[in-house]
């Protein structure tokens, strides 16, 4: 695996976020509760309905988490993604180039909570995916709530979450500076 380039093992985003969100789709469907006649008339949900989702769509989030882990193995293991150590953390911006950068870009493209700005600085993202993300990852709390915008929020939890199943399942070993889970440690990483 040394030497192996990021392109090798491809990651179809496309794809596999229609599959999570069609996940999300099921599980609204099948966990859909009666609702009162008022709100079948005007076709919108009931509190009930939304709130017996909330279980399968926790679990479809943390299910895509665990097949993009895997997606991302190869390259894991090749050393071409990992968490951040103290040496890029002090780099500031010019450590955009490295694993943890690379991995965090990955997430937001998956998970569609990338931010970007347009001509007049102006920050563009998709708000809805990103508060989807921060309403199941496990690590939206811990991340702190101070961004610019919930994609970098979003983008951060989510980044972290994988990061937890690679290392859970061993699919890398974290470097002496590399920082630890903020759900381990309890510090928070606030944007």
């Amino acid at each position: 695996m040394a030497g192996m380039k990021d392109s090798v093992t491809p990651v179809d985003v496309t794809s596999s976020r229609r599959r999570f969100i069609g996940a999300l789709a099921a599980a609204t469907a099948a966990t859909a509760l009666p609702t009162p006649a008022s709100a079948r008339s005007t076709g919108e949900p009931s509190w009930g309905a939304c709130r017996g989702g909330l279980a399968e769509f926790r679990r479809a989030y943390l299910a895509e988490v665990e097949r993009f882990a895997e997606e991302l193995r190869p390259r894991f293991g090749g050393g071409k993604l990992r968490g951040m150590t103290d040496e890029e953390m002090e780099d500031g911006q010019s450590g955009r180039t490295s694993p943890y950068f690379k991995l965090e870009a990955l997430c937001a493209a998956r998970f569609g909570c990338a931010v970007t700005r347009d001509a007049a600085g102006q920050l563009l993202g998709d708000v809805e995916a990103s508060h989807l993300v921060l309403a199941f990852s496990p690590h939206a709390e811990i991340v702190g709530d101070n961004w610019e915008h919930p994609g970098y929020h979003a983008t951060t939890a989510v980044t972290w979450d994988v990061l937890e199943v690679a290392r859970e399942r061993g699919m890398y070993v974290p470097l002496p500076t590399e920082e630890e889970d903020p759900l381990i440690t309890g510090v928070s990483c606030t944007g």
